[in-house]
């Protein structure tokens, strides 16, 4: 007789729809049993596979690691010859029947008799072990969960920061709040659900960012981390960890993913980090361009003024302590320096064009986004912005994003350079969003093009401007 755990397994993981188990048939042969599959229907019943399994139910200490890389699924199927790379020898195979780790399922033809396929599958015991193990882990993903959320609760409470600190920093610590508020809302929401998915697309501050639970954890305790510092007048990297785990050690936590995290929270923030007191980080940002820009000194008569004729660069520092303006009628934003670098070199097209070039640096980072909103908002002679990106994924996505960051702005046109492999006739600028998005979402299933391999000139790119 087979046992209900058994039973149940069987009927729901391993038959195929409208076989069952013949019961009256069950052989026991020592260690195993053997169980005939038949296929009913309305005029027959047929004999259709053989299942060997376990005679007994054992308790397992252990689980062959060779086993868990093969068998992650019961729907896993594993002939003698493809187990080979795994279990050598024939006679583990039998021990793992004897064990409940493996199932040995024979198929047959029409005839009844004749064998068509022999494969291992996944035993209850290793389906059981999977299951605990599974478990297991989303248990103690709820207990971290629940750690975390102590950890923001304690931190919210006791973090105060001085209202005469900087607009950025205020704007920081409001910022983060509400993100770290929305993130323990979601956790909270999901707090008795057992799957390890949901509780990772709780933590996740942003959709796009496809991190796993671990990292997405630690992200959020990083956030926390900054959050509770920020009132300080200056801090190292080195301080998030060790003021946040308080430990031996702490300090060096987040060093595995000090990029990710750093340039995530950026984004989050959305300005320049060492704006907000992190010190040491040797990261000042450079932003390239060419044309005719000028910046005041935020509460000061100082005034810093770039002409036309040559290759200029600002930083993201100064982005924040100057406000710029342009006299240009059109801005170029351009993906690579070596565009900037091009047209910066065709005699007079700027002036003559009224343009400025800015290059993003395969990535629009806070500073960029700041000059260029000031240079929207600012600049009345403005009447159109042109972005000019590689055709690849990356370049699409500073296209994505440029878009998000403009579309507010209703008094500039913005236009989009694309390659002219997909285009009907001389046609390479697209001035709508959804063409455009579509446009290049066909572009990019089969092919890839770098900027400079279609720079043109500047009577191609008069063009351009007048399309």
């Amino acid at each position: 007789m087979i046992s209900d755990r058994w039973n149940d397994y069987l009927q729901n993981e391993i038959l195929k729809s409208g076989e069952c188990l013949e019961d009256d048939a069950i052989h026991h042969t020592g260690f195993e049993l053997e169980i005939p599959v038949i296929r009913k229907t309305a005029r027959l019943l047929r004999r259709v596979a053989l299942l060997q399994v376990a005679g007994s139910n054992q308790k397992l200490t252990d689980v062959p690691d060779q086993l868990l890389k093969v068998f992650h699924s019961p729907l896993v199927k594993k002939n003698l010859e493809q187990l080979q790379p795994y279990i050598s020898q024939e006679r583990d195979i039998i021990g793992y029947l004897h064990q409940g780790l493996l199932i040995k399922e024979t198929r047959y033809k029409a005839d009844e008799r004749t064998v068509d396929s022999v494969y291992y599958r996944m035993g209850l015991s290793l389906y059981e072990h999977l299951l605990a193990r599974d478990r297991a882990k989303v248990n103690e993903a709820h207990k971290q969960v629940a750690d975390w959320l102590l950890s923001w609760e304690r931190a919210k409470e006791q973090t105060v920061i001085h209202c005469e600190a900087s607009t950025e920093k205020l704007q920081a610590f409001l910022t983060l709040q509400n993100y770290l508020d929305d993130i323990a809302l979601r956790c909270h929401m999901v707090s008795d659900l057992q799957q390890l998915e949901v509780l990772e697309s709780s933590l996740t501050v942003h959709p796009e960012w496809k991190w796993r639970f671990k990292k997405n954890l630690l992200f959020a305790e990083f956030l926390v981390a900054f959050y509770q510092l920020l009132p300080r007048t200056a801090f190292d990297f080195k301080e998030i960890g060790a003021a946040y785990f308080r430990a031996i050690g702490g300090s060096k936590v987040f060093d595995t993913y000090k990029k990710d995290f750093l340039e995530k929270l950026e984004e989050l923030v959305g300005c320049p980090l060492h704006i907000l007191g992190v010190v040491s980080l040797g990261a000042i940002t450079p932003i390239f361009f060419s044309g005719e820009l000028e910046g005041q000194k935020k509460g000061s008569a100082d005034r810093v003024y770039y002409p036309y004729g040559s290759v200029h660069a600002t930083t993201d520092l100064a982005v924040y302590h100057y406000h710029f303006q342009t006299t240009a009628r059109t801005i170029w934003l351009t993906e690579n320096r070596a565009i900037i670098t091009r047209m910066s070199a065709e005699s007079d097209f700027l002036q003559q064009t009224q343009s400025l070039i800015i290059g993003v640096d395969g990535q629009v980072r806070s500073g960029h986004r700041k000059l260029i909103e000031q240079l929207v908002a600012r600049s009345q002679s403005l009447k159109e912005i042109i972005v000019w990106h590689d055709f690849d994924p990356a370049g699409y996505q500073i296209g994505q994003t440029i878009w998000q960051l403009l579309s507010p702005f209703t008094h500039c046109k913005i236009k989009w350079i694309v390659p002219t492999e997909l285009e009907t006739g001389k046609k390479t600028v697209i001035s709508t969003w959804n063409e455009y998005e579509k446009h290049m979402q066909s572009y990019l299933l089969t092919q890839r093009m770098e900027q400079e391999e279609q720079a043109g000139g500047s009577d191609e790119w008069r063009i351009w401007m007048e399309n």
